[in-house]
């Protein structure tokens, strides 16, 4: 149900994560990215590939119409920008892969502009009339209508039998409680009364029961080397992750970790839009994709490889390049490994040298 609905929902993600803040100019290009995603919304739940390709070649001409509004932007808006069109390029071109290049444009959108502060409902109730609440709470939560995703997914929490369709939905609501704007006090609040609604199993009590244990003390004594939030600079940053963080993760459990690693997101994609033309930015972009794949068992189609490219070809001559090339490698590996053992391709395997030779040149790695 998550991969389907999602994909279904990377249009509402492109079209309002990315044009939000656009100029009055871009009202029009709002309005027919609209039209189009309506009109593909039906062809996304049946995988109408008739329907779906010519909808992803609408929307890419359509951000081509966009471009230079993100060009006026930061440096990381363009390149969010230009990740984002590559993606509805793929769509559009490739019916094969059209699920799957709206899915990562999907990733895009909703792990970076979750970090935005600000809401931005842009669609009516009315508009929603035809989704069921988990559907119309991952539409609010893509469309930054914050309030209106926690209304849907407690619904969601109240009367749905899908254990999966549940599990996203608390995933969703820990990133709205600690993620956004972070709060720790107030999130702290809103899971509590999740734990004295009655809507959750056993299972997910003790859930949510581990993501306080860890928020409360962040919360109430939020020291410089367990809190990720308390470090304002890049170099502080890596620091922390360098030398605090591997020493106390190894005593948290998994659910404790996501908690960590939603905050040590939130921070980072803060940094990276405080200093997007920072020479320092690589360091950013390695632990963001180390943040990303550790969020990875709970969130799909996972953005650490696009992270870790963006690292290597335009910050080769920075010492962590070659860092960001060892993540990508192991990253690789690993994504593509089973119990039978590797099953990089070779257009795979050619890819890691291409990037192996631009780091290190004939330097032995």
């Amino acid at each position: 149900m998550k991969q389907t609905i999602g994909r279904a929902f990377v249009v509402s993600a492109v079209l309002v994560a990315c044009l939000a803040n656009a100029e009055d100019g871009l009202q029009e290009v709002m309005r027919e990215a609209g039209d189009t995603m309506l009109m593909m919304l039906p062809a996304m739940r049946t995988n109408d590939t008739s329907v779906l390709t010519p909808g992803a070649a609408q929307l890419s001409a359509l951000f081509l119409r966009a471009r230079p509004h993100f060009e006026e932007g930061s440096p990381a808006m363009l390149t969010a920008f230009e990740l984002l069109q590559a993606r509805l390029a793929d769509a559009a071109d490739n019916p094969y892969n059209t699920r799957t290049a709206l899915a990562e444009a999907f990733e895009l959108c909703a792990g970076c502009h979750v970090q935005d502060t600000r809401i931005a409902p842009a669609f009516g109730v009315s508009r929603l009339h035809e989704l069921n609440e988990y559907e119309a709470g991952e539409f609010s939560y893509l469309t930054r209508d914050y309030p209106a995703a926690m209304v849907s997914f407690g619904r969601v929490l109240e009367t749905f039998k899908d254990r999966r369709d549940r599990r996203n939905a608390l995933d969703r609501i820990l990133v709205m409680s600690i993620g956004i704007d972070p709060d720790l006090a107030n999130g702290s609040v809103v899971l509590e009364d999740l734990l004295k609604s009655g809507d959750l199993s056993n299972e997910e009590t003790r859930l949510v029961e581990g993501w306080l244990e860890v928020i409360r003390p962040l919360a109430s004594e939020p020291g410089p080397r367990q809190s990720p939030l308390q470090h304002s600079t890049i170099a502080a940053m890596d620091r922390y992750m360098t030398r605090d963080w591997p020493g106390f993760q190894q005593f948290l459990s998994l659910d404790g970790q996501q908690v960590y690693w939603v905050l040590i997101r939130a921070r980072l994609h803060e940094l990276l839009r405080e200093n997007a033309s920072s020479p320092q930015v690589p360091r950013l972009l390695y632990w963001l994709a180390v943040s990303d794949r550790g969020l990875h068992y709970r969130f799909d189609n996972s953005l650490s490889s696009q992270y870790l490219e963006q690292c290597m070809t335009e910050y080769t001559a920075h010492p962590y390049a070659k860092t960001c090339f060892e993540e990508y490698q192991l990253l690789m590996t690993v994504a593509f490994s089973g119990s039978g053992g590797i099953f990089l391709s070779q257009e795979q395997y050619d890819r890691i040298n291409r990037f192996r030779q631009l780091v290190f040149g004939n330097e032995d790695p």
